[in-house]
Protein backbone atom coordinates (compact mmCIF):
# COMPACT_ATOMS: atom_id res chain seq x y z
CA UNK A 1 0.00 0.00 0.00
CA UNK A 2 2.85 2.35 0.93
CA UNK A 3 4.52 1.62 -2.36
CA UNK A 4 1.28 2.40 -4.21
CA UNK A 5 0.84 5.72 -2.38
CA UNK A 6 4.39 6.73 -3.21
CA UNK A 7 3.73 6.11 -6.89
CA UNK A 8 0.63 8.33 -6.78
CA UNK A 9 2.44 11.35 -5.28
CA UNK A 10 4.13 12.49 -8.53
CA UNK A 11 0.83 12.18 -10.38
CA UNK A 12 -1.02 14.28 -7.74
CA UNK A 13 1.71 16.88 -7.84
CA UNK A 14 1.39 17.13 -11.65
CA UNK A 15 -2.39 17.62 -11.37
CA UNK A 16 -1.83 20.32 -8.74
CA UNK A 17 0.60 22.18 -11.01
CA UNK A 18 -1.85 22.05 -13.93
CA UNK A 19 -4.71 23.39 -11.79
CA UNK A 20 -2.45 26.18 -10.53
CA UNK A 21 -1.54 27.18 -14.09
CA UNK A 22 -5.20 27.26 -15.11
CA UNK A 23 -6.06 29.39 -12.07
CA UNK A 24 -3.27 31.86 -12.85
CA UNK A 25 -4.47 32.11 -16.46
CA UNK A 26 -7.90 33.21 -15.21
CA UNK A 27 -6.49 35.99 -13.03
CA UNK A 28 -6.86 39.55 -14.46
CA UNK A 29 -3.64 41.04 -15.81
CA UNK A 30 -2.73 44.20 -17.70
CA UNK A 31 -3.57 44.05 -21.40
CA UNK A 32 -0.93 44.55 -24.04
CA UNK A 33 -1.11 44.78 -27.83
CA UNK A 34 0.39 41.30 -28.04
CA UNK A 35 -2.02 39.69 -25.56
CA UNK A 36 -4.55 38.64 -28.26
CA UNK A 37 -5.50 39.51 -31.85
CA UNK A 38 -8.93 40.77 -30.73
CA UNK A 39 -7.35 43.04 -28.14
CA UNK A 40 -4.95 44.41 -30.76
CA UNK A 41 -7.83 45.14 -33.14
CA UNK A 42 -9.78 46.89 -30.39
CA UNK A 43 -6.81 49.06 -29.44
CA UNK A 44 -6.12 49.91 -33.09
CA UNK A 45 -9.76 50.83 -33.71
CA UNK A 46 -9.80 53.03 -30.62
CA UNK A 47 -6.69 54.83 -31.79
CA UNK A 48 -8.17 55.32 -35.27
CA UNK A 49 -11.37 56.76 -33.82
CA UNK A 50 -9.38 59.22 -31.71
CA UNK A 51 -7.45 60.37 -34.78
CA UNK A 52 -10.69 60.74 -36.76
CA UNK A 53 -12.22 62.92 -34.04
CA UNK A 54 -9.16 65.16 -33.89
CA UNK A 55 -8.93 65.54 -37.69
CA UNK A 56 -12.61 66.35 -38.14
CA UNK A 57 -12.79 68.80 -35.24
CA UNK A 58 -9.64 70.53 -36.48
CA UNK A 59 -11.18 70.91 -39.95
CA UNK A 60 -14.39 72.27 -38.43
CA UNK A 61 -12.38 74.88 -36.52
CA UNK A 62 -10.80 76.06 -39.79
CA UNK A 63 -14.15 76.61 -41.54
CA UNK A 64 -15.93 79.95 -41.39
CA UNK A 65 -18.31 80.78 -38.57
CA UNK A 66 -21.47 79.93 -40.49
CA UNK A 67 -20.08 76.53 -41.44
CA UNK A 68 -19.16 75.79 -37.84
CA UNK A 69 -22.71 76.53 -36.76
CA UNK A 70 -24.03 74.20 -39.46
CA UNK A 71 -21.82 71.48 -37.98
CA UNK A 72 -23.03 72.12 -34.43
CA UNK A 73 -23.53 68.40 -33.88
CA UNK A 74 -19.78 67.92 -34.32
CA UNK A 75 -18.77 67.80 -30.68
CA UNK A 76 -17.77 65.15 -28.22
CA UNK A 77 -16.19 61.89 -29.35
CA UNK A 78 -19.13 59.98 -30.83
CA UNK A 79 -18.58 60.73 -34.53
CA UNK A 80 -21.32 58.26 -35.48
CA UNK A 81 -23.92 60.75 -34.25
CA UNK A 82 -22.42 63.69 -36.13
CA UNK A 83 -24.17 65.24 -39.11
CA UNK A 84 -23.17 63.74 -42.45
CA UNK A 85 -21.11 60.87 -41.00
CA UNK A 86 -21.63 57.13 -41.10
CA UNK A 87 -19.66 54.49 -39.22
CA UNK A 88 -18.79 50.82 -39.43
CA UNK A 89 -19.61 48.39 -36.57
CA UNK A 90 -16.37 49.34 -34.81
CA UNK A 91 -17.31 53.02 -34.80
CA UNK A 92 -14.84 54.13 -37.46
CA UNK A 93 -15.98 56.71 -40.03
CA UNK A 94 -16.67 55.17 -43.44
CA UNK A 95 -19.05 57.74 -44.97
CA UNK A 96 -18.62 61.50 -45.08
CA UNK A 97 -21.45 63.17 -47.00
CA UNK A 98 -21.88 66.91 -46.58
CA UNK A 99 -22.97 67.79 -50.11
CA UNK A 100 -25.03 70.98 -50.43
CA UNK A 101 -24.33 71.98 -46.83
CA UNK A 102 -23.22 75.59 -47.51
CA UNK A 103 -19.74 74.91 -46.13
CA UNK A 104 -16.93 77.38 -46.79
CA UNK A 105 -13.27 76.76 -46.14
CA UNK A 106 -10.19 74.97 -47.40
CA UNK A 107 -10.41 71.31 -48.25
CA UNK A 108 -6.69 71.06 -47.67
CA UNK A 109 -7.24 71.61 -43.93
CA UNK A 110 -8.95 68.21 -43.71
CA UNK A 111 -6.35 65.58 -42.85
CA UNK A 112 -7.68 62.73 -44.95
CA UNK A 113 -4.89 60.40 -43.85
CA UNK A 114 -6.62 60.32 -40.44
CA UNK A 115 -9.74 58.85 -42.06
CA UNK A 116 -8.28 55.59 -43.44
CA UNK A 117 -11.56 53.67 -43.60
CA UNK A 118 -13.52 56.11 -45.75
CA UNK A 119 -15.58 54.43 -48.48
CA UNK A 120 -17.63 57.48 -49.50
CA UNK A 121 -16.48 61.10 -49.57
CA UNK A 122 -19.09 63.50 -50.94
CA UNK A 123 -18.60 67.26 -50.47
CA UNK A 124 -20.28 68.49 -53.66
CA UNK A 125 -22.00 71.86 -54.07
CA UNK A 126 -20.24 73.78 -51.32
CA UNK A 127 -17.72 76.64 -51.32
CA UNK A 128 -14.58 74.66 -50.59
CA UNK A 129 -11.42 76.12 -52.09
CA UNK A 130 -7.74 75.35 -52.31
CA UNK A 131 -6.10 72.33 -53.90
CA UNK A 132 -7.04 68.70 -53.47
CA UNK A 133 -4.79 67.32 -50.70
CA UNK A 134 -2.29 64.67 -51.71
CA UNK A 135 -3.25 62.74 -48.57
CA UNK A 136 -6.31 61.59 -50.50
CA UNK A 137 -4.06 58.86 -51.88
CA UNK A 138 -4.12 57.18 -48.44
CA UNK A 139 -7.82 56.34 -48.72
CA UNK A 140 -7.31 52.83 -50.05
CA UNK A 141 -10.94 51.83 -49.39
CA UNK A 142 -12.51 54.86 -51.08
CA UNK A 143 -15.13 53.91 -53.69
CA UNK A 144 -17.02 57.18 -54.25
CA UNK A 145 -15.35 60.58 -54.45
CA UNK A 146 -17.49 63.62 -55.30
CA UNK A 147 -15.93 67.07 -54.92
CA UNK A 148 -17.91 68.68 -57.74
CA UNK A 149 -19.33 72.20 -57.77
CA UNK A 150 -16.81 73.81 -55.46
CA UNK A 151 -13.99 76.36 -55.87
CA UNK A 152 -11.09 73.91 -55.92
CA UNK A 153 -8.01 74.74 -57.96
CA UNK A 154 -4.61 73.29 -58.72
CA UNK A 155 -3.73 70.01 -60.42
CA UNK A 156 -5.41 66.65 -60.16
CA UNK A 157 -3.16 64.89 -57.63
CA UNK A 158 -1.22 61.97 -59.03
CA UNK A 159 -1.82 60.20 -55.71
CA UNK A 160 -5.27 59.31 -57.01
CA UNK A 161 -3.61 56.36 -58.72
CA UNK A 162 -3.53 54.60 -55.33
CA UNK A 163 -7.33 54.54 -55.07
CA UNK A 164 -7.73 51.10 -56.61
CA UNK A 165 -11.22 50.66 -55.09
CA UNK A 166 -12.56 53.89 -56.60
CA UNK A 167 -15.70 53.48 -58.72
CA UNK A 168 -16.85 57.07 -59.24
CA UNK A 169 -14.61 60.13 -59.53
CA UNK A 170 -16.37 63.49 -59.85
CA UNK A 171 -14.24 66.66 -59.82
CA UNK A 172 -16.49 68.57 -62.22
CA UNK A 173 -17.36 72.26 -62.04
CA UNK A 174 -14.30 73.54 -60.19
CA UNK A 175 -11.27 75.57 -61.26
CA UNK A 176 -8.89 72.64 -61.64
CA UNK A 177 -5.94 73.25 -63.94
CA UNK A 178 -3.06 71.16 -65.23
CA UNK A 179 -3.47 67.99 -67.26
CA UNK A 180 -5.26 64.71 -66.79
CA UNK A 181 -2.56 62.53 -65.18
CA UNK A 182 -1.64 59.41 -67.10
CA UNK A 183 -1.69 57.54 -63.79
CA UNK A 184 -5.49 57.74 -63.90
CA UNK A 185 -5.33 54.63 -66.05
CA UNK A 186 -4.56 52.57 -62.95
CA UNK A 187 -8.10 53.08 -61.58
CA UNK A 188 -9.26 49.75 -62.95
CA UNK A 189 -12.57 49.72 -61.06
CA UNK A 190 -13.71 53.18 -62.18
CA UNK A 191 -17.19 53.15 -63.74
CA UNK A 192 -17.78 56.91 -64.05
CA UNK A 193 -15.35 59.81 -64.63
CA UNK A 194 -16.55 63.42 -64.48
CA UNK A 195 -13.99 66.18 -65.10
CA UNK A 196 -16.13 68.63 -67.07
CA UNK A 197 -16.38 72.38 -66.51
CA UNK A 198 -12.82 72.97 -65.35
CA UNK A 199 -9.66 74.51 -66.83
CA UNK A 200 -7.89 71.24 -67.52
CA UNK A 201 -5.39 71.52 -70.36
CA UNK A 202 -2.97 69.35 -72.31
CA UNK A 203 -3.61 66.12 -74.12
CA UNK A 204 -6.05 63.37 -73.20
CA UNK A 205 -3.72 60.58 -72.00
CA UNK A 206 -3.85 57.28 -73.82
CA UNK A 207 -4.11 55.59 -70.45
CA UNK A 208 -7.77 56.64 -70.25
CA UNK A 209 -8.35 53.73 -72.61
CA UNK A 210 -7.22 51.39 -69.83
CA UNK A 211 -10.34 52.18 -67.78
CA UNK A 212 -12.12 49.06 -68.98
CA UNK A 213 -14.73 49.20 -66.23
CA UNK A 214 -16.11 52.54 -67.45
CA UNK A 215 -19.73 51.77 -68.31
CA UNK A 216 -21.47 54.94 -67.24
CA UNK A 217 -20.09 58.31 -68.33
CA UNK A 218 -16.80 59.84 -69.43
CA UNK A 219 -17.34 63.59 -69.37
CA UNK A 220 -14.42 65.89 -70.20
CA UNK A 221 -16.34 68.68 -71.90
CA UNK A 222 -15.80 72.42 -71.40
CA UNK A 223 -12.08 72.33 -70.64
CA UNK A 224 -8.94 73.43 -72.51
CA UNK A 225 -7.90 70.02 -73.83
CA UNK A 226 -5.88 69.96 -77.05
CA UNK A 227 -4.63 67.43 -79.56
CA UNK A 228 -6.34 64.39 -80.99
CA UNK A 229 -8.68 61.92 -79.35
CA UNK A 230 -6.69 58.82 -78.36
CA UNK A 231 -7.75 55.79 -80.34
CA UNK A 232 -7.71 53.85 -77.06
CA UNK A 233 -10.89 55.63 -75.96
CA UNK A 234 -12.66 53.81 -78.75
CA UNK A 235 -11.86 50.52 -77.07
CA UNK A 236 -14.06 51.34 -74.06
CA UNK A 237 -16.83 49.17 -75.46
CA UNK A 238 -18.97 49.30 -72.29
CA UNK A 239 -19.04 53.10 -72.16
CA UNK A 240 -22.58 54.42 -72.51
CA UNK A 241 -21.83 58.11 -73.00
CA UNK A 242 -18.79 60.18 -73.99
CA UNK A 243 -18.70 63.98 -74.13
CA UNK A 244 -15.52 65.78 -75.21
CA UNK A 245 -17.22 68.91 -76.55
CA UNK A 246 -16.14 72.53 -75.91
CA UNK A 247 -12.41 71.79 -76.02
CA UNK A 248 -9.68 72.46 -78.60
CA UNK A 249 -9.36 68.94 -79.96
CA UNK A 250 -8.38 68.22 -83.55
CA UNK A 251 -7.79 65.32 -85.85
CA UNK A 252 -10.17 62.55 -86.83
CA UNK A 253 -12.59 60.64 -84.65
CA UNK A 254 -11.15 57.24 -83.66
CA UNK A 255 -12.60 54.47 -85.86
CA UNK A 256 -13.86 52.50 -82.87
CA UNK A 257 -15.42 55.32 -80.93
CA UNK A 258 -18.83 53.74 -80.48
CA UNK A 259 -20.55 50.42 -80.28
CA UNK A 260 -23.92 49.57 -81.78
CA UNK A 261 -25.67 49.49 -78.41
CA UNK A 262 -24.58 53.03 -77.56
CA UNK A 263 -25.70 54.44 -80.91
CA UNK A 264 -29.13 52.83 -80.65
CA UNK A 265 -29.56 54.43 -77.21
CA UNK A 266 -28.31 57.87 -78.23
CA UNK A 267 -31.16 60.17 -79.22
CA UNK A 268 -28.64 62.56 -80.75
CA UNK A 269 -26.84 60.05 -82.96
CA UNK A 270 -29.82 57.90 -83.89
CA UNK A 271 -31.11 60.38 -86.49
CA UNK A 272 -27.88 59.87 -88.44
CA UNK A 273 -28.26 56.10 -88.32
CA UNK A 274 -30.48 55.92 -91.38
CA UNK A 275 -31.73 52.74 -93.07
CA UNK A 276 -28.92 52.46 -95.59
CA UNK A 277 -26.36 52.58 -92.80
CA UNK A 278 -28.28 50.05 -90.74
CA UNK A 279 -28.44 47.65 -93.66
CA UNK A 280 -24.69 48.02 -94.15
CA UNK A 281 -24.11 47.19 -90.48
CA UNK A 282 -26.19 44.02 -90.81
CA UNK A 283 -24.31 43.00 -93.96
CA UNK A 284 -20.95 43.73 -92.35
CA UNK A 285 -21.68 41.50 -89.35
CA UNK A 286 -23.05 38.76 -91.63
CA UNK A 287 -19.95 38.80 -93.82
CA UNK A 288 -17.64 38.73 -90.78
CA UNK A 289 -19.40 35.71 -89.29
CA UNK A 290 -19.55 33.97 -92.65
CA UNK A 291 -15.79 34.39 -92.94
CA UNK A 292 -15.22 32.98 -89.45
CA UNK A 293 -17.53 30.01 -90.03
CA UNK A 294 -16.70 29.15 -93.65
CA UNK A 295 -13.32 30.61 -94.60
CA UNK A 296 -11.37 29.86 -91.44
CA UNK A 297 -10.04 26.35 -91.03
CA UNK A 298 -10.95 25.09 -88.54
CA UNK A 299 -14.07 27.27 -88.14
CA UNK A 300 -14.28 29.88 -85.38
CA UNK A 301 -17.42 30.52 -83.34
CA UNK A 302 -17.60 33.92 -81.65
CA UNK A 303 -20.11 32.89 -78.92
CA UNK A 304 -20.89 36.44 -77.77
CA UNK A 305 -22.41 38.38 -80.65
CA UNK A 306 -24.36 41.29 -79.13
CA UNK A 307 -24.92 44.95 -79.88
CA UNK A 308 -22.18 45.86 -77.38
CA UNK A 309 -19.63 43.81 -79.27
CA UNK A 310 -20.30 45.41 -82.66
CA UNK A 311 -18.06 48.46 -83.06
CA UNK A 312 -18.86 51.11 -85.65
CA UNK A 313 -16.37 53.49 -87.24
CA UNK A 314 -17.06 56.99 -88.51
CA UNK A 315 -18.59 55.58 -91.70
CA UNK A 316 -20.82 53.23 -89.68
CA UNK A 317 -18.92 50.21 -90.93
CA UNK A 318 -19.34 47.29 -88.55
CA UNK A 319 -16.43 45.54 -86.83
CA UNK A 320 -17.00 42.45 -84.69
CA UNK A 321 -15.05 42.76 -81.44
CA UNK A 322 -14.31 40.96 -78.16
CA UNK A 323 -13.10 37.53 -79.16
CA UNK A 324 -12.33 36.58 -75.57
CA UNK A 325 -14.93 33.80 -75.59
CA UNK A 326 -14.39 32.66 -79.19
CA UNK A 327 -13.86 28.94 -79.75
CA UNK A 328 -12.15 27.06 -82.54
CA UNK A 329 -14.29 24.11 -83.64
CA UNK A 330 -12.18 21.00 -83.84
CA UNK A 331 -13.47 18.50 -86.44
CA UNK A 332 -12.79 15.45 -84.30
CA UNK A 333 -14.08 16.86 -81.04
CA UNK A 334 -17.48 17.21 -79.40
CA UNK A 335 -16.76 20.95 -78.82
CA UNK A 336 -18.44 20.97 -75.44
CA UNK A 337 -17.65 23.94 -73.23
CA UNK A 338 -19.02 26.07 -70.40
CA UNK A 339 -21.61 28.76 -71.11
CA UNK A 340 -20.41 32.02 -72.61
CA UNK A 341 -22.40 34.85 -74.09
CA UNK A 342 -24.84 37.60 -73.23
CA UNK A 343 -28.32 36.78 -71.98
CA UNK A 344 -30.91 38.01 -74.44
CA UNK A 345 -28.63 37.16 -77.37
CA UNK A 346 -27.47 33.63 -76.54
CA UNK A 347 -29.15 30.72 -78.33
CA UNK A 348 -31.85 28.98 -76.25
CA UNK A 349 -30.32 25.51 -76.61
CA UNK A 350 -27.36 26.66 -74.51
CA UNK A 351 -29.71 26.42 -71.52
CA UNK A 352 -29.64 22.62 -71.72
CA UNK A 353 -26.51 21.72 -73.69
CA UNK A 354 -22.89 22.76 -73.59
CA UNK A 355 -22.23 21.80 -77.20
CA UNK A 356 -21.26 24.81 -79.29
CA UNK A 357 -21.56 25.15 -83.05
CA UNK A 358 -22.04 27.83 -85.70
CA UNK A 359 -25.82 27.93 -85.23
CA UNK A 360 -25.29 29.61 -81.84
CA UNK A 361 -23.77 32.60 -83.65
CA UNK A 362 -26.58 32.52 -86.21
CA UNK A 363 -29.17 32.97 -83.47
CA UNK A 364 -27.25 35.87 -81.91
CA UNK A 365 -26.90 37.47 -85.33
CA UNK A 366 -30.66 37.30 -85.79
CA UNK A 367 -31.25 39.04 -82.47
CA UNK A 368 -28.75 41.80 -83.23
CA UNK A 369 -30.23 42.31 -86.71
CA UNK A 370 -33.73 42.75 -85.31
CA UNK A 371 -32.34 45.17 -82.72
CA UNK A 372 -30.77 47.25 -85.50
CA UNK A 373 -34.04 47.38 -87.42
CA UNK A 374 -36.32 47.92 -84.42
CA UNK A 375 -34.02 50.28 -82.55
CA UNK A 376 -34.47 48.24 -79.37
CA UNK A 377 -33.98 44.71 -78.12
CA UNK A 378 -36.53 42.41 -79.82
CA UNK A 379 -37.33 40.37 -76.72
CA UNK A 380 -41.00 41.39 -76.56
CA UNK A 381 -41.52 40.66 -80.26
CA UNK A 382 -39.92 37.22 -79.95
CA UNK A 383 -42.03 36.38 -76.90
CA UNK A 384 -45.20 37.35 -78.75
CA UNK A 385 -44.34 35.25 -81.78
CA UNK A 386 -43.31 32.26 -79.71
CA UNK A 387 -46.45 32.34 -77.56
CA UNK A 388 -48.85 31.95 -80.52
CA UNK A 389 -49.49 28.72 -82.37
CA UNK A 390 -48.82 28.52 -86.14
CA UNK A 391 -52.57 28.42 -86.83
CA UNK A 392 -53.27 31.57 -84.84
CA UNK A 393 -50.09 33.42 -85.76
CA UNK A 394 -51.39 34.44 -89.15
CA UNK A 395 -54.47 35.98 -87.57
CA UNK A 396 -52.47 37.65 -84.76
CA UNK A 397 -50.02 39.28 -87.18
CA UNK A 398 -52.52 40.20 -89.90
CA UNK A 399 -53.14 43.51 -88.18
CA UNK A 400 -49.48 44.01 -87.25
CA UNK A 401 -48.07 46.39 -89.87
CA UNK A 402 -44.33 46.28 -90.38
CA UNK A 403 -44.38 50.03 -89.90
CA UNK A 404 -45.16 49.52 -86.20
CA UNK A 405 -42.22 47.17 -85.73
CA UNK A 406 -39.53 49.40 -87.25
CA UNK A 407 -37.63 52.09 -85.36
CA UNK A 408 -39.97 55.07 -85.19
CA UNK A 409 -37.18 57.60 -84.65
CA UNK A 410 -36.23 57.79 -88.33
CA UNK A 411 -38.50 58.08 -91.39
CA UNK A 412 -40.19 54.93 -92.66
CA UNK A 413 -38.22 53.36 -95.54
CA UNK A 414 -39.67 53.50 -99.03
CA UNK A 415 -39.25 51.76 -102.35
CA UNK A 416 -36.24 49.53 -102.82
CA UNK A 417 -34.89 50.31 -99.32
CA UNK A 418 -38.15 49.04 -97.80
CA UNK A 419 -37.71 45.85 -99.79
CA UNK A 420 -34.19 45.41 -98.45
CA UNK A 421 -35.40 45.97 -94.89
CA UNK A 422 -38.12 43.36 -95.42
CA UNK A 423 -35.58 40.80 -96.68
CA UNK A 424 -33.32 41.43 -93.71
CA UNK A 425 -36.21 40.99 -91.24
CA UNK A 426 -37.33 37.78 -92.95
CA UNK A 427 -33.81 36.39 -92.76
CA UNK A 428 -33.37 37.51 -89.13
CA UNK A 429 -36.59 35.77 -88.10
CA UNK A 430 -35.37 32.54 -89.65
CA UNK A 431 -32.10 32.89 -87.72
CA UNK A 432 -33.85 32.91 -84.34
CA UNK A 433 -35.76 29.68 -84.79
CA UNK A 434 -35.77 27.77 -81.48
CA UNK A 435 -34.51 24.69 -83.31
CA UNK A 436 -30.87 25.03 -84.48
CA UNK A 437 -31.47 22.76 -87.46
CA UNK A 438 -34.10 25.19 -88.80
CA UNK A 439 -31.67 28.09 -88.85
CA UNK A 440 -29.77 28.96 -92.02
CA UNK A 441 -25.99 29.04 -92.12
CA UNK A 442 -24.22 32.39 -92.17
CA UNK A 443 -23.21 31.65 -95.75
CA UNK A 444 -26.88 31.33 -96.71
CA UNK A 445 -27.65 34.53 -94.80
CA UNK A 446 -24.90 36.45 -96.56
CA UNK A 447 -26.08 35.31 -99.96
CA UNK A 448 -29.72 36.07 -99.20
CA UNK A 449 -29.16 39.65 -98.07
CA UNK A 450 -26.85 40.31 -101.03
CA UNK A 451 -29.15 38.88 -103.70
CA UNK A 452 -31.99 40.77 -105.38
CA UNK A 453 -35.02 39.17 -103.79
CA UNK A 454 -38.47 39.66 -105.36
CA UNK A 455 -39.58 41.15 -102.05
CA UNK A 456 -37.29 44.09 -102.69
CA UNK A 457 -39.29 45.02 -105.77
CA UNK A 458 -42.79 44.15 -104.62
CA UNK A 459 -42.82 45.27 -100.96
CA UNK A 460 -45.64 47.73 -100.36
CA UNK A 461 -45.77 50.38 -97.68
CA UNK A 462 -48.50 48.50 -95.82
CA UNK A 463 -46.59 45.20 -95.73
CA UNK A 464 -47.49 43.06 -92.69
CA UNK A 465 -45.08 41.24 -90.41
CA UNK A 466 -47.01 38.03 -91.11
CA UNK A 467 -45.72 38.06 -94.68
CA UNK A 468 -42.15 37.73 -93.41
CA UNK A 469 -42.61 34.99 -90.80
CA UNK A 470 -41.79 31.45 -91.84
CA UNK A 471 -44.51 29.17 -90.33
CA UNK A 472 -41.82 26.71 -89.19
CA UNK A 473 -39.67 29.32 -87.47
CA UNK A 474 -41.25 29.21 -84.04
CA UNK A 475 -42.34 25.59 -83.81
CA UNK A 476 -40.85 23.55 -81.00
Amino acid sequence: MASSAQKQLPMLFLVYVLLLLIFMQELPHPASPNSSPLMAVALSSSQTRDEEVKALLKWKSKLNEESRSILSSWNGSDTCSWQGLGCDPLGSVINLNLSSSALRGMLHDLDLSSLPNLVTLKLANNSLFGDIPSSIGNLSKLAYLDLSQNLLYGDIPTQLRSLRSLKVLDLSSNNITGSVPSSIGSLSNLTGLYLQNNNISGFIPREVGMLNSLNDLLWLFNNDLIGSIPIEIGMLVSLSELDLSANYLNGSIPPTLGNLSNILKSEQRITMFIWSKRLNVVKGVAYALCYMHCECSPPIVHRDISSKNILLDEEYEAHVSDFGTAKVLQPCSSNWTSFAGTFGYAAPELAYTMEVNEKCDVYSFGMVTLEVIMGRHPGDLISSLASTSPSSRRHSTDSWPLKEVLDQRIPYPKGYVLGEVAVVIKMALSCISPKPEHRPSMQQVSRAISAHSPIMLTASEDIKLEELVDPTCFTY
